[in-house]
């Protein structure tokens, strides 16, 4: 079963394209999302489970320079996506 999470990033004033470049390095990360508020970024992971997601947070994305908070969610079902 695939896991999928979304997850809110907060980070450094400067660091954005710095760490937009870095997250696209991580085979998981499906998708990246520019956004406005309290958050800079959102992404969508996918893995082959929980274990795979937590260590990609623990080893790759909270170890990043620049990371402020990030805050996640599992995604329990697609619902609807309308084609853009």
């Amino acid at each position: 079963m695939v896991v999928r999470i979304l997850s809110f990033i907060r980070i450094e004033l400067g660091k954005t394209e710095e760490m937009y470049q870095k997250l696209q390095e991580i085979p998981q990360l499906k998708e990246i999302y520019a956004i406005t508020g309290r958050y800079d970024l959102a992404i969508v992971l996918e893995a082959e489970n929980g274990d795979i997601i937590h260590d990609i947070f623990a080893e790759k994305i909270d170890a990043m320079d620049g990371l402020i908070e990030s805050n996640s969610h599992l995604i329990m079902k697609h619902k609807y996506l309308k084609g853009l």
